[in-house]
């Protein structure tokens, strides 16, 4: 196979037998995996990258396995040999199928051989394993293991599953770009650094992607930091990369589903994007179609389908599926077997096959609407001629005339495989709660043995102490006196000796709340005869169904028989018109270096018009049919005729109007990408309505800003807005973002990741409205506080994940140096470019719910009023002196379910209720009282009072206690002793001993 490394016979002679030569991420891949260094190995879809990352690792266990005794190896008392981790279940399933290829063939060359072949497990690991073969797992583990990042926090939140990884020897870690610029990415880095706690020696990394940038950070990212004996500061581990990332042909074209996007049928460019899409899945043997959205594979699946039963006139006929992730794993699973059997011609698609699933062979891949990314949109042409031979083939469809130079300009890049830079977001401080909780559930931890561990992981190595020790405060309790059950402690910090302790529920608060994903409240959908599960739907769409309503979901119309509490039971029914799903997923964003090209691509293309040029070059350099040409084209000179210039990447043209109620609009034409106007429009509003006093609604694109003004009383100077300077921007954008409804969505993701506002409890799921209000209650609460770390957490992931400041301040230094040109108009009504902005904010405004002008503040309402309203005498009193006693059991650790249970527990209640007598913690405790109270009391975590105030107390609380007494201390004993023991009397105040003076 290659001269410079030396397989087993066996697998040697399997690989000669199969295969005529190794491919080059093989080639390249084999030398530096078997001289154990960490490898990162960048190579094309179909070039054979992950045999490249398993063979070796197969050879080894081989090796071992022949040498061992073969019970012993089956049986596998060693644990896991090989992990693999991708993003996708379904990916997992696709490798564990693809690799008994070569395990078979190696135990069958190894038979011929006249050799005894090892019995080499591999087994799959996630969500959607039943709970009997994770239990099974856990007693004869695999050889190899597959999972995903969630799967393998739960091992290692799991005292058998840590076990398992003792002798872990190979990781490899797939589509590592889908993972390395979200949080998703972050949490596993840490996850990684704690199995690295567990390995008895360092496994090697490998990574595989075909698609990353700069490949110098996700080396960085795969590998991590390691602290050397004798340093402070953790060292990068090598990594070696691989580079077979050589560009695969490709068969591109932007093509137009209409003549003229000017001139619509029926007003509507579905008819035509339905015509064209049939025509070009009848001219070819398999065609995945990609869409942006869930509703839209769901719609287009439809029509496809009446087009097809019409044309064919059989009622039954099928030519394409909806897959997306809102589908039930089974029916997923269904159809991409399907699809690779040849058995349907067509799928329409989210991002759900865009990673490298085992869909077969494909002849075509269709874009509709542009992906907004490179990366994206290579990885799903990519899934056309699958092997590295073979040239894929790849259309896109534009859908209305701002997504044209957008389709042309990624086609572009496409072609050039320039790709996106990959960002990887640094110090998440609630994916890092999230983590301590975990670990310090497994163990007790030195402090600062945790914080290294942490900086180990590359999204941490610039970590803080003072950061990491905030997020120890806030999970630690130091926020508790806010009395909301979700600042309570999750940890102990035993400030005397230093360390971190669980305490009582941390493992199963985290196992039930594990990962970064937000909840988005779907309701499951079932079967009302057998309760197998279809998919998910919308919150918002099943509080807007009725019992009888008939809806389409997986190509299928459902008839809602019952709604419960978490699900909608449905029955299969033929219906005419069934409503269509919807999903308010994320939006997709372009980003600034793409947007960027898009500008500069413009400005050429207006040079070319100048010139009367433009359709040959359009048609040759922009790789586009004469349709696209001519819209393209024509879509400028119509906004160049409105607004005498055209936005691009050196120019901002900013448009007034007024609309048919005469309220003034705003439209700033701006290319920069969302996630700079998005930022930028936020800080212009608060400006305006600062300075000027009129109320702005505002919405935003990739393309530009607009905002509808009311009572504005004097003529906004928007060149003079625009050219403020960086830090004014900034100031009025930090100002404006804490009570925005973005603010609020990023705090409520943050907390629940943060463990704070779990989403699950005693296995049942908390209802999303319910989280919201949580959440609400909470971050009115913690705002006081300016350094809690979710607080700071949401500023920085607005700041930059959702937006980019930086960008943001280039673009503003570009227009005070003049580098960029403002042009400002005045029209009788909406530009083209203007249009779609506009109706973008008619629809983010035309369903929005009255909003509290003043969030935050509690309502005041008279209870005589209320029951006047409600037609009653009197309103009923909601708290009753039972109530009452029952909370203050609670409260006091009188009740079974919160008496002490364990060393910690009494040690919680301690620093909670101190000082407290021996006899009134016995009264709290279950089991055995003297031995812990001696031992807590040996660790000097707890001091016993023999002044005036009798009882044991927390050491760290002491000093409050035995200080000469003056007004000020007294008044932090009183809070101190209220806080315990709430509302007094001036009897049980007395009876606290603090001197009446």
């Amino acid at each position: 196979m290659l001269a410079t490394i030396s397989f087993h016979p066996v697998v040697e002679k399997w690989f000669s037998d199969n295969f005529s030569t190794p491919s080059p991420p093989q080639a390249q891949g084999w030398p530096v995996i078997a001289a154990g260094q960490h490898t990162l190995i960048l190579a094309p879809t179909g070039s054979g990258k992950t045999l490249a990352a398993f063979l070796w690792c197969i050879d080894d266990l081989f090796r071992c396995g022949v040498q061992a005794d073969a019970k012993e190896f089956s049986r596998n008392t060693g644990g896991i040999h090989t992990l693999y981790i991708s993003p996708l279940k379904a990916l997992n399933n696709d490798i564990h199928r693809n690799l008994q290829e070569p395990l078979h063939g190696i135990k069958e060359t190894a038979r011929a051989m006249n050799l005894t072949p090892p019995a080499i497990h591999a087994l799959v690991r996630t969500g959607d394993t039943p709970a009997n073969e994770r239990q099974a797992m856990l007693r004869r583990p695999p050889h190899i293991l597959i999972t995903t990042p969630e799967s393998l926090f739960l091992l290692l939140t799991s005292r058998q599953g840590r076990e398992m990884f003792r002798n872990l020897r190979y990781l490899i870690v797939d589509e590592i770009h889908a993972l390395s610029n979200n949080k998703r990415g972050v949490h596993l880095s840490l996850s990684l650094e704690r199995l690295m706690h567990v390995c008895q020696a360092e496994p090697v990394r490998i990574g595989l992607s075909a698609t990353q940038k700069p490949l110098e950070r996700i080396a960085a990212f795969l590998g991590g930091q390691v602290f050397r004996e004798g340093r402070d500061q953790p060292a990068p581990r090598p990594v070696t990369i691989v580079d077979c990332g050589q560009r695969k042909a490709m068969d591109l074209q932007v093509i137009s589903p209409v003549e003229h996007f000017g001139d619509l049928p029926e007003a509507t460019v579905w008819h035509a994007v339905i015509d064209k899409l049939y025509e070009l899945i009848q001219s070819h043997r398999t065609t995945l179609a990609f869409v942006n959205m869930r509703a839209q594979t769901e719609r287009i699946a439809r029509l496809l389908n009446e087009k097809h039963r019409a044309a064919s006139g059989n009622p039954e006929a099928e030519i394409a599926l909806a897959h997306h992730g809102s589908l039930a794993r089974e029916r997923r699973y269904e159809i991409e077997a399907r699809l690779k059997a040849g058995e349907i011609p067509a799928v329409i698609a989210t991002a759900s096959l865009e990673l490298g699933i085992d869909i077969g062979s494909i002849d075509l891949v269709v874009q509709l609407e542009s992906p907004r990314t490179v990366s994206a949109a290579l990885q799903r042409v990519g899934r056309s001629g699958h092997l590295l031979s073979a040239t894929s083939k790849g259309r896109l469809i534009p859908l209305y005339p701002a997504d044209l130079d957008d389709a042309v300009t990624i086609t572009r890049c496409m072609l050039a495989s320039d790709i996106e830079e990959t960002i990887v977001p640094e110090n998440c401080l609630d994916v890092l709660s999230q983590q301590i909780v975990a670990e310090v559930a497994m163990q007790e931890w030195p402090r600062l043995d945790l914080f290294k561990l942490v900086r180990q992981s590359y999204c941490y190595r610039n970590l803080s102490l003072t950061m990491f020790d905030s997020v120890l405060d806030m999970l630690a309790g130091r926020f508790a006196d806010a009395m909301m059950r979700a600042l309570q402690p999750r940890l102990t910090w035993d400030r005397i000796n230093d360390r971190l302790i669980a305490r009582r529920g941390a493992r199963l608060l985290t196992v039930m709340n594990v990962g970064t994903i937000p909840d988005r409240g779907y309701f499951a959908v079932h079967l009302a005869d057998s309760n197998t599960k279809l998919g998910e739907m919308e919150e918002e769409f099943v509080f807007e169904s009725h019992v009888g309503d008939v809806f389409y979901l997986g190509s299928n119309e459902w008839r809602i028989e019952e709604i419960q509490r978490d699900r909608i039971m449905v029955a299969p029914v033929r219906a005419n018109k069934p409503r269509p799903p919807f999903w308010k997923g994320d939006n997709l964003y372009r980003d600034y270096a793409t947007s960027l090209k898009i500008g500069a691509f413009r400005r050429e293309l207006l040079e070319k018009i100048e010139h009367g040029a433009e359709l040959p070059w359009l048609m040759e350099h922009g790789h586009s049919d004469e349709a696209i040409a001519e819209n393209l084209a024509g879509y400028l000179q119509r906004q160049r005729d409105i607004t005498e210039a055209v936005p691009h990447d050196k120019q901002i043209v900013v448009e007034w109007f007024r609309d048919h109620a005469e309220e003034p609009h705003l439209v700033v034409h701006a290319i920069f990408g969302s996630r700079v106007n998005g930022a930028w429009a936020i800080a212009l509003s608060r400006a305006i309505e600062k300075r000027y006093g009129a109320e702005v609604q505002f919405s935003y694109n990739d393309d530009g800003i607009v905002m509808r003004l009311f009572d504005a009383t004097e003529q906004i100077p928007i060149e003079k807005l625009l050219r403020l300077p960086a830090e004014e921007v900034e100031h009025n954008l930090l100002e404006a973002l804490s009570t925005s409804a973005l603010f609020v969505t990023h705090f409520r993701y943050n907390a629940a990741r943060a463990l704070l506002l779990p989403r699950s409890r005693a296995g049942k799921r908390i209802p999303l409205w319910l989280q919201r209000l949580r959440a609400a209650d909470l971050l009115q609460v913690v705002r006081q506080f300016q350094d809690f770390p979710i607080l700071i957490e949401t500023y920085r992931d607005c700041l930059q994940e959702v937006f980019d400041l930086p960008a943001l301040r280039e673009v503003l230094a570009r227009l005070q140096a003049a580098e960029i040109k403002l042009h400002v108009v005045e029209t009788a009504f909406p530009s083209p470019m203007a249009s779609g902005l506009m109706f973008r904010l008619t629809a983010e405004n035309l369903y929005e719910y009255d909003r509290n002008r003043a969030p935050g503040q509690a309502a005041d309402v008279s209870s005589a009023l209320l029951a006047e309203i409600l037609a009653r005498e009197t309103i009923p009193t909601l708290v009753t002196p039972e109530i009452v006693a029952a909370a203050q059991a609670r409260w006091q650790c009188l009740t079974p379910e919160t008496q002490a249970k364990s060393q910690e527990d009494l040690f919680v209640i301690i620093e909670k209720l101190g000082p407290i007598t021996e006899e009134e913690l016995q009264r709290r405790c279950q089991g055995g009282f003297s031995a812990w109270l001696q031992k807590l009391a040996s660790e000097k975590r707890i001091i016993q009072l023999q002044n005036q105030f009798l009882g044991w107390i927390a050491a760290t609380e002491a000093g409050l206690y035995t200080e000469p007494f003056t007004s000020k201390n007294a008044q932090k004993i009183l809070q101190h002793i209220l806080r315990a023991n709430g509302p007094l009397t001036e009897a049980d105040l007395r009876r606290t001993n603090i001197p009446s003076d």
